[in-house]
């Protein structure tokens, strides 16, 4: 959609635009304008660890627009923007590049050898695919600048459900907006919810009245969320619920931070039916921080990631051809989606169906004597986030469609 922007100044707009949305601030008397250096404008990023301390990063931004064209970085030109970037002064500046179509693995080689050389200088690069991702956030801008509006409409992806049967669901709910937005789109399919938020199952006698419900009506699917309640351990006569469904034949939808939970010995009932445990990245021989976190964040978080192993509203992007086909029917070949997720692995007897470019599953399904079980790795949770996270299920199609694909592998054995 982005070559309908004829005009590289209304692309820098647009990405001044999209940075504010997303929660930097551009410094004053710097946009858009023209800079022997290149610098398009100068973008201020300050977020806090967990810890409490404030990071920020003044950031040159570079827009290359060649969405009209159809064409993409350069080697030729990367290497001229990295050798002005170095003459360009204080040293603790960033170099943002944000393009609006993508770049070659020449590109990508260039780009890891200067982080190489220059572990300390901080370089950041949005494809198209990213840039969309972000932009998919905020349908206010696609509108103000006359883009199609590609955020998802979950509901009638979802509508395409096959079999499109009436499922009796217990959906045990964090708050976060991605557990709304599946409540929504069960009951827009008319599937019989139990909606308990995390609230509600801190009572004891809102336990007892369900307990006493489920005994009555036969449970065809279990879904459970901790996301941003993911500290608080999960009541003992809840876990005893989930257990008895599963064990009368209900299958499992599992989200973070359950693997999480089970690593800090929380929630241990339920380590027979999560089929992943917790990764700690530092000891794969594929872990790269500055990869995963971006160089300018190793200092906030590597200390926190070999410790939590999670990753925070960050963007990763997804092949649909190397994945398992049952998973990906109606997925574009490549697309990204920014969400926060676990480092895991599979447990003994579990298959990842589907894990993105850097190898993180994301999918993990494993079946039992009593029914089938899926640790989908994706989550709304962000505490260090400037601004609200969307639901994938509200931003992306394509993760809709994934989803829709996970949901009627659970349901298979329903059909009948």
């Amino acid at each position: 959609m982005l070559d309908k922007l004829t005009d590289s100044k209304q692309f820098e707009r647009l990405a001044i635009d999209l940075l504010e949305a997303e929660g930097l601030f551009i410094e004053p008397g710097s946009e858009p304008r023209v800079d022997p250096n290149g610098t398009d404008f100068l973008a201020i990023e300050e977020f806090k660890s967990h810890g409490g301390e404030v990071i920020r990063v003044r950031w040159r931004v570079q827009c290359k627009h060649y969405a009209p064209s159809h064409t993409n970085l350069r080697r030729d030109e990367v290497v001229k923007i990295l050798n002005l970037f170095d003459l360009t002064p204080p040293a603790d500046d960033g170099l943002f590049i944000i393009i609006s179509t993508d770049y070659s693995h020449e590109v990508d080689r260039v780009l890891k050898g200067y982080k190489e050389l220059h572990p300390s200088r901080h370089v950041k690069v949005w494809n198209q695919r990213q840039l969309i991702s972000k932009l998919e956030r905020h349908p206010d801008i696609l509108k103000r600048y006359g883009l199609s509006n590609v955020n998802s409409d979950f509901l009638s992806i979802f509508a395409t459900l096959n079999p499109s049967i009436s499922i009796n669901t217990l959906l045990i709910s964090d708050q976060s907006a991605l557990a709304h937005d599946l409540a929504r789109g069960l009951r827009h399919l008319g599937w019989k919810l139990t909606f308990l938020p995390v609230w509600n199952y801190q009572d004891v006698t809102r336990l007892q009245l369900l307990r006493h419900a489920i005994r009555h009506d036969t449970v065809d699917l279990v879904v459970c969320f901790l996301g941003d309640s993911f500290g608080l351990p999960l009541p003992k006569m809840l876990i005893d619920i989930m257990l008895a469904c599963h064990e009368l034949g209900s299958a499992m939808l599992f989200f973070p931070f359950l693997a999480w939970s089970l690593k800090s010995n929380r929630n241990m009932a339920l380590r027979d039916l999560i089929p992943v445990e917790l990764l700690d990245p530092t000891e794969s021989r594929d872990y790269n921080a500055a990869y995963l976190l971006g160089g300018y964040k190793e200092g906030d978080f590597r200390e926190l990631l070999a410790f939590d192993s999670f990753a925070e509203d960050q963007y990763m992007e997804l092949s649909s051809k190397k994945n398992d086909v049952e998973f990906t029917r109606g997925l574009s070949d490549k697309f990204g989606i920014s969400h926060s997720f676990e480092y895991l692995r599979p447990i003994r007897g579990a298959n990842v169906r589907f894990k993105d470019n850097f190898g993180t599953p994301l999918v993990v399904t494993q079946e039992n004597k009593h029914g089938r079980i899926c640790y989908l790795n994706t989550c709304c949770h962000s505490c260090l986030s400037n601004v609200p996270v969307l639901s994938p299920l509200s931003s992306s199609a394509d993760f809709s469609i994934l989803f829709r694909n996970v949901l009627n592998w659970l349901i298979k054995d329903r059909a009948a």
